[in-house]
């Protein structure tokens, strides 16, 4: 190896002054055709990440009911911005999910999105809150990509307030939480129930059959029903005390019943089917339901009530040749001469019975809801 003298010292040193001369003209002519106001932007032109456009197909959203996951053409803004049935608004124009005239203040506040009329396009559900304390359930219809809202929950009963949780659509159902409160004197009644709607033929179905329900079919009767799993059903022909009435069906529905009040234990629905004409009532009700057309009696309990029962229920009466169908829901409890009717200082009742009835009733109306002719 050559030992470093002191002429490669200078020659290095020479090199690196020339060198240094480059870089400072290269500087000068950069600076001379590009100011440093304009001077380019290296990092700017270089390759950046561009956002993909905001999925209108398929994506998930949050909202107050937690995160949905949601198959679309509708798009929050749609939902929000379109119109509503109010109370004293048929046509409530909402913006930017709020409405306020007249004293009525509202506003769009749970949503899910999902093809309800499995027409291929997508639609929404929404729940519309009143500062009241009203809530109300809407469908959205996607129409050619414009928004049309349907009202699907009636108004709240009187005396009973309404509010929902946890709505959502699944295989074309909308599926969604109803929580019931009546106000009476110094008590507070409350009821949660699981509800299910569906189109047919573009036509609301309320209280459609939920998928942990159980249905019961009679081919020789011709008719079906369906009822929570957690009931039971029991199944014979009717009898008049000593013998089976031949071209009858009894088919007894025993609900689950919970309640503090020892005065009310037994909720169920029963349907009677007998091969003649039908015993209509004068004082009945025409209601249709499902297509069918119902006899309706719903009596006051002091009219069905005894020294050793207490009874509140609704009777529904049909004809379709040759059987008369009779379907009664009821509410039991044992009256104050029964053995099974605790004592005076143990009794315990509910204050407002109106209101008692009205959260009691709500599956039992479930159930005959579901009722079908075959």
């Amino acid at each position: 190896m050559n030992p470093i003298t002191e002429s490669n010292i200078k020659q290095l040193l020479a090199f690196i002054i020339v060198i240094l001369v480059l870089c400072g003209g290269v500087f000068f002519l950069l600076k001379f055709f590009y100011p440093s106001s304009n001077l380019p932007n290296f990092e700017a032109i270089a390759p950046v990440d561009v956002p993909e456009p905001e999925a209108t197909q398929e994506g998930e959203m949050k909202n107050e009911a937690g995160s949905i996951s949601y198959k679309s053409n509708l798009t929050l803004s749609d939902i929000e911005n379109t119109t509503y049935t109010l109370a004293s608004f048929p046509d409530a124009k909402f913006v930017n999910g709020k409405f306020s005239q007249g004293g009525v203040v509202a506003s769009t506040s749970m949503y899910a999105f999902g093809d309800v009329n499995n027409d291929g396009s997508g639609d929404a559900v929404v729940v519309v809150s009143q500062v009241s304390g009203e809530e109300r359930l809407y469908v959205v219809l996607n129409t050619g990509g414009l928004a049309k809202s349907i009202l699907v929950s009636s108004p709240p009963t009187t005396g009973i307030k309404i509010t929902y949780k946890n709505p959502e659509i699944k295989n074309g159902q909308i599926i969604i939480k109803e929580i019931r409160e009546a106000h009476g004197f110094d008590e507070t009644l409350s009821s949660s129930f699981e509800r299910a709607y569906k189109f047919e033929n573009n036509k609301l179905v309320n209280d459609i059959k939920r998928s942990d329900w159980k249905t019961y079919s009679n081919s020789e009767f011709k008719f079906q029903l369906s009822y929570p799993k957690e009931s039971t059903l029991d199944v014979r022909a009717m009898s008049d005390g000593t013998r089976d009435i031949p071209n009858t069906l009894k088919a007894a529905i025993n609900l689950p019943f919970i309640t503090t009040y020892n005065t009310w234990d037994k909720l169920g629905v029963v349907v009677y089917v007998t091969k003649a004409t039908c015993p209509y009532r004068n004082d009945s009700t025409i209601v249709e339901d499902n297509g069918i057309q119902f006899h309706v009696y719903d009596p006051s309990h002091t009219k069905t009530s005894y020294t050793e029962s207490s009874i509140k229920m609704k009777e529904y009466m049909t004809y379709k040749a040759p059987f008369c169908y009779i379907i009664i829901s009821k509410l039991e409890g044992p009256g104050p001469l029964s053995p099974n009717f605790p004592k005076p200082e143990d009794v315990r009742s509910p204050e407002n019975l109106d209101n008692f009835f009205k959260l009691q009733f709500v599956i039992p109306d479930q159930v005959v809801g579901t009722f079908k002719l075959l």
